[in-house]
């Protein structure tokens, strides 16, 4: 306010303000909003006289002389305004606040209201906000409302100011807590890490046992394919046949693979004791024929049907034949006639029968035919036991020689419809 209530001289400046004096000094009414500035100086006793000049100067006359100085550089003191955290609210409703605030889990939305007084009136206060630990303020413009959702559980404590406003003393903050759900605590994460320990213990024990089963069958695998490199089988057959036991092992379908397995050594049982000798008996040939088209059907996943036929009063004969000496063919009729049948199931059919001095057999398929695997040897392996049969059943007997014919087997509509081999094998 003013120095003085008793005033002596008024006058006005070319911007609308108020000049006065008194025996305590020189007020300062600012006509915009009637704030005052007032200014005092030991020089300036017993004025007469105030004036204020076009040019923004203040005149004063006293005992002492003349003064003068620009009136401009002389501005009131305003009180800053007051900034106040009035309204609280929490998932849309009004929540009690104090220095902190605690909220339970899943009350993460919140919505901060607060007010600005100022005494003085004049621009429109701006207002900006920051976090705890943020060097960065963040605008609200005019705005007096601070929204947040979906905050993640933790402390937060916020710092609210009008912009202008540089005196810490002059700010509000507001701190509060989101309570993290159970399964975040330190009870529940303890508790599930004890958990997982013993659930890894557990399946480490059972990996560990599964690998001692597989390292056994593999063992056993190896085993039996040295057994099968000594007899000199088809080596593809081997790896197929390894194939196909290591990939039940691995889908743990343990039964199948020990089933397989317990043909497959079996199989090479027979073949290793027929390599001891230039020829088998008959029914031990077509024992150990049977035993490999059951491990290809279960290696195909029983794609096929098979069938072999072999009378009893053949079976009975004393017959003695080359081992395995039609296996071959029927292999080449399951790997490239039967593997790649579509639209119907594969037949697979062996007859064997006894004219006279010379054993006959027939193996039929129903597959894709000569002509269609032509195309697909061109990229795959073609068995190369075939040349080698027909070889071995050629000059099985040396007086009278074998032969093998193979024929192409067509339906109505002039389709492959399979292939058909004849095998002569004279005994005598």
């Amino acid at each position: 306010g003013l120095l003085s209530n008793n005033v002596s001289s008024i006058d006005t400046d070319a911007e609308g303000n108020f000049w006065t004096y008194s025996n305590e000094g020189i007020s300062k009414i600012m006509g915009s909003d009637f704030s005052v500035a007032n200014y005092r100086h030991p020089g300036l006793v017993k004025m007469q006289e105030i004036a204020c000049g076009s040019d923004g100067m203040v005149y004063v006359a006293s005992a002492e002389g003349l003064f003068r100085f620009n009136g401009n550089l002389l501005q009131p003191y305003r009180p800053s305004g007051k900034l106040l955290i009035n309204k609280v609210e929490v998932m849309g409703k009004p929540f009690p606040f104090g220095n902190a605030i605690y909220l339970p889990p899943g009350k993460s939305d919140i919505q901060i209201s607060f007010s600005y007084i100022e005494l003085y009136p004049g621009n429109q206060p701006a207002f900006e906000y920051r976090f705890e630990k943020d060097p960065e303020w963040q605008s609200l413009r005019e705005r007096n409302i601070i929204s947040f959702s979906r905050l993640s559980p933790g402390s937060y404590t916020i710092t609210i100011r009008e912009k202008q406003e540089n005196n810490p003393a002059q700010w509000q903050k507001l701190s509060w807590t989101i309570g993290k759900p159970f399964w975040q605590t330190t009870v529940f994460l303890g508790a599930a890490l004890l958990i997982t320990g013993i659930l890894v213990y557990f399946f480490t024990q059972r990996r560990i046992t599964a690998i001692r089963e597989k390292a056994a069958l593999q063992q056993k695998m190896a085993e039996t394919e040295m057994a099968a490199l000594q007899a000199q089988m088809n080596p593809h057959f081997i790896f197929n046949s390894i194939n196909c036991i290591d990939a039940m092992v691995q889908e743990g379908d343990k039964y199948n693979a020990t089933t397989y397995l317990n043909k497959f050594a079996k199989l090479l049982r027979n073949v290793l004791e027929g390599s001891r000798n230039t020829t088998v008996s008959l029914t031990s040939d077509i024992e150990t024929l049977r035993l490999y088209i059951e491990l290809e059907c279960m290696r195909m996943d029983e794609t096929f049907s098979w069938q072999i036929d072999l009378p009893d009063e053949v079976a009975a004969a004393d017959i003695r034949v080359p081992s395995l000496v039609i296996q071959p063919y029927v292999e080449n009729a399951i790997l490239h006639g039967l593997r790649h049948l579509s639209g119907k199931k594969g037949e697979l059919k062996v007859k064997v029968r006894l004219n006279g001095e010379v054993l006959c057999y027939q193996i039929t398929d129903n597959g894709v035919g000569r002509e269609y695997a032509r195309n697909i040897q061109k990229t795959q392996h073609t068995s190369v036991g075939l040349d080698i049969t027909r070889e071995r059943i050629e000059h099985f007997n040396q007086n009278n020689r074998g032969s093998v014919t193979i024929a192409d087997l067509i339906n109505e509509e002039g389709e492959p419809e399979g292939t058909e081999v004849n095998v002569l094998l004279p005994l005598k």
